[in-house]
């Protein structure tokens, strides 16, 4: 008898509340452009990144990828502390915005060559800490945030069931695109995907910080008359 009302709920309260079709989508988009900004492509191929960049008797690829480590550590609490702080929405963008411009420099520096090899290490360092301190942290709090609470555990498994899904695609396609188009331009492909990303938030990523699910609920269902209006 629960598990028939608790169908009941999941198939009901989705299709009756606009604002959680909304919240729904805007999460699905925000967990896949997170995941196609190529955080883990740059987790996966740091380890040949490092041996490029870094000589082997200066320190070893291993032990740069145990400072990446420590890196997505410090700054993903640090993220937990911003989040609050400035809120969720300035911290997507500003985020989005700053991975986008590291990925275009790490790609020029891969694809032109244009500073000393030591700098594609600082760079690969630099875009994890910035995607770390938002774009890596929103869509994943976003998620525990915007549902009503009759469908928020179903919702939040398949946002993050997606993500995972988004996370096989990236890695399934990535080898085959650096043998198509190589490694530098796969750069610029992921800065494009930052930018979009910054502009979907400044467009339909409302403010939540503080906020209750009522609240957020109301949020979206706002937003939708205004770009009515």
């Amino acid at each position: 008898m629960k598990v028939d009302v608790a169908k009941d709920v999941y198939n009901t309260v989705p299709r009756k509340s606009k604002s959680t079709q909304r919240g729904f989508l805007l999460s699905l988009i925000l967990m896949m452009t997170t995941v196609f900004q190529g955080m883990p492509a740059v987790m996966v191929y740091s380890n040949p990144l490092f041996a490029d960049a870094v000589p082997e008797e200066t320190l070893s690829p291993a032990w740069c990828s145990v400072i990446l480590a420590i890196v997505c550590v410090v700054f993903g609490m640090i993220a937990s502390y911003l989040t609050d702080l400035s809120g969720r929405r300035p911290l997507m963008i500003i985020s989005s915005i700053a991975a986008g411009l590291c990925h275009v420099a790490l790609g020029t520096q891969i694809h032109l060559q244009w500073g000393p090899r030591w700098l594609t290490a600082i760079l690969v360092y630099l875009f994890v800490g910035t995607y770390q301190c938002g774009a890596g942290t929103v869509p994943f709090v976003l998620s525990a945030e915007v549902f009503l609470p009759e469908v928020s555990s179903i919702l939040t498994m398949i946002v993050f069931e997606w993500g995972w899904l988004c996370n096989f695609i990236l890695l399934f396609i990535f080898t085959p695109l650096i043998a198509a188009i190589g490694l530098g331009p796969i750069f610029y492909i992921f800065a494009a995907i930052c930018f979009c990303s910054a502009i979907i938030s400044m467009l339909f990523l409302p403010e939540t910080k503080g906020l209750t699910v009522d609240a957020i609920q109301l949020l979206f269902v706002k937003q939708k008359r205004n770009n009515v209006i």
